[in-house]
C-alpha cells in the first residue's frame, strides 16, 4: 500500500507543480497587463510615457511631479495610475528635514503588482551595500521589482545622478545623451506614443527581467539589489540588444537582459497596452527591433 501511495504521489506531483506554475504565469501576465494599462492612463494625463528618474542614488519624491524634474523612476511615477496612490504619497514631506525619513519609508513599502509570483521570495530583500541614496536615510531592506522598462538597443550607462537637487548641481551633472536612446523611457526623459514610429503594438514597454538565483534573497545580483522606486539603473531597466535568458546561478553578463523565472520564456507588455509571452528562442534581431521604437 505504501509503495502504491508513493507511486501515485510521484505521478501527481509534477502535474500539481505544473498547474501551480501555470497559475503563477497567469498572475504575472495580469500584473504586466495592469502596468501597461496604467501607462496608457499616465500618457493621457501627461502626453508621454513615464520617464526614468535621475539615477540609482535617488528615490522618488512626490512633490517633484513627473518628467525631468522627478528623481524617481518609471515605477514610482506610475503608482497613482495603478491604484497605489497611498504608497506614492509616502514620499510627501511636511518639512524638508523630515523628507529623507519619508523617502526611506517608501523604499520599504512592498507593492505586489511589480513582482512575479514565480520568484517565490520575500517582499523585502537586502539593500546593496556599495552605494547610498542621496535623498533618503539608507534602508537595510528594500522592495525590489521583477519587471523592467525598455530602454532600447543602446546601452546608456546612466550614473548615480547629481549630488543634490540644487539648480547648480542639476546643470553641472553629466546627463546621458538622450538622442542616442532608442527605447521608450530613460534618464529624465521618455517617448510619447506619437513618436513610436514602429507602432505601439510592435514596441516593448516593459517586461520581466532576468535575475541570478543567487540574488533572490541577497544583494549578490547588481541588477536586483535596490528599491523599485529608485531612479534609472539596471534594477528597473533592461535592453533588447542582448538575448533574453532564464534565471540561473550566473552573475556575469546577465544584468541587462530581459528574462524570467519561467522555464520557457518571459512576459512582455507593449506600448499599446497588450501583453505577450515571448520564448527565450525568439529571433535576436526581432527581439532587438521590438525594443527600438524608431528603426522601421
Amino acid at each position: 500500500m505504501i509503495a502504491i501511495i508513493g507511486m501515485l504521489v510521484a505521478i501527481l506531483l509534477p502535474a500539481v507543480q505544473a498547474t501551480r506554475e501555470a497559475a503563477r504565469k497567469t498572475q504575472c501576465s495580469n500584473n504586466l497587463k495592469q502596468i501597461a494599462l496604467g501607462a496608457q492612463s499616465f500618457h493621457l494625463s501627461n502626453r508621454s510615457l513615464p520617464s526614468n528618474g535621475w539615477g540609482f542614488s535617488w528615490l522618488g519624491e512626490t512633490r517633484r511631479g513627473t518628467g525631468a524634474s522627478q528623481p524617481g523612476g518609471w515605477i514610482f511615477q506610475l503608482l497613482p495610475f495603478v491604484e497605489q496612490t497611498q504608497v506614492h504619497q509616502l514620499a510627501t514631506s511636511g518639512s524638508e528635514s523630515d523628507l529623507p525619513r519619508r523617502v526611506s519609508a517608501l523604499a520599504t513599502a512592498p507593492v505586489e503588482l511589480f513582482r512575479c509570483p514565480s520568484r517565490s521570495v520575500g517582499a523585502l530583500a537586502p539593500q546593496g551595500s556599495d552605494f547610498s541614496y542621496t535623498n533618503a536615510i539608507q534602508p537595510v531592506m528594500v522592495n525590489r521589482t521583477d519587471y523592467a522598462i525598455n530602454e532600447g538597443d543602446w546601452f546608456s550607462h546612466s550614473g548615480g545622478g547629481p549630488p543634490s537637487a540644487s539648480p547648480e548641481d542639476l546643470d553641472d551633472y553629466s546627463w546621458v545623451d538622450q538622442r542616442k536612446i532608442t527605447g521608450v523611457s530613460w534618464e529624465r526623459g521618455s517617448s510619447s506614443l506619437a513618436h513610436i514610429r514602429d507602432g505601439t503594438s510592435q514596441t516593448y514597454f516593459c517586461g520581466e527581467k532576468r535575475v541570478s538565483t543567487l540574488g533572490y534573497d541577497t544583494d549578490a545580483d547588481n541588477g536586483h539589489d535596490q528599491s523599485m522606486f529608485s531612479g534609472v539603473d539596471i534594477d528597473i531597466t533592461r535592453w533588447s540588444i542582448v538575448k533574453p535568458a532564464p534565471d540561473s546561478v550566473d552573475l556575469e553578463l546577465f544584468e541587462r537582459r530581459f528574462g524570467s523565472a519561467h522555464a520557457s520564456g518571459f512576459h512582455m507588455s507593449y506600448c499599446d497596452g497588450s501583453t505577450d509571452f515571448v520564448s527565450y528562442e525568439v529571433d535576436s534581431e526581432l527581439h532587438r527591433s521590438r525594443g527600438n521604437r524608431m528603426d522601421n
